[in-house]
């Protein structure tokens, strides 16, 4: 009995997630693999491209189930537990600690003048705004006193 290498690919196509791949899949697949190679081998921005791309390739991965949630005792996917730190407002907590942390000080600390005088504009545009908003001067048109009515 001889399978032709042919027959066999065929087979492993047809039994895997990839018969059921649609071409918008296809699609964004392929810009993950260059939004990958970008970061990777080009140096463009990694800490940015590469979680972003490997997203876009987990979730356009056919038949995989990650996305859906718990079904009776069986449990969800990967990618709906990790949606509820999204949904629940845990990540963008964790992402401003990580870029604090990873945020390079010497530049700042090596010129106190410099730090010194952006420290003074922060707390020039804090007391301005706080006072504005204390005095009531915000009219009707402004996006800051639609979004803080006063009740």
């Amino acid at each position: 009995m001889s399978i032709s290498f042919f027959d066999t690919i065929k087979e492993i196509l047809e039994q895997s997630g990839f018969a059921a791949l649609t071409i918008q899949q296809f699609i964004m697949i392929c810009i993950a693999c260059f939004l990958i190679y970008l970061a990777i081998k080009k140096g463009f921005e990694p800490l940015l491209l590469l979680p972003i791309a490997f997203g876009m390739l987990l979730v356009n991965l056919p038949l995989t189930g990650l996305m859906e949630g718990p079904l009776g005792d069986q449990p969800g996917g990967l990618l709906y537990y990790l949606y509820q730190g999204v949904k629940l407002g845990i990540y963008p907590s964790l992402i401003f600690l990580g870029i604090g942390t990873m945020t390079d000080f010497g530049p700042l600390i090596a010129r106190h003048l410099k730090f010194i005088f952006r420290c003074c504009s922060t707390i020039r545009y804090s007391n301005c705004l706080y006072s504005c908003y204390s005095f009531r001067i915000f009219t009707t048109r402004c996006s800051f006193y639609r979004y803080y009515r006063w009740r």
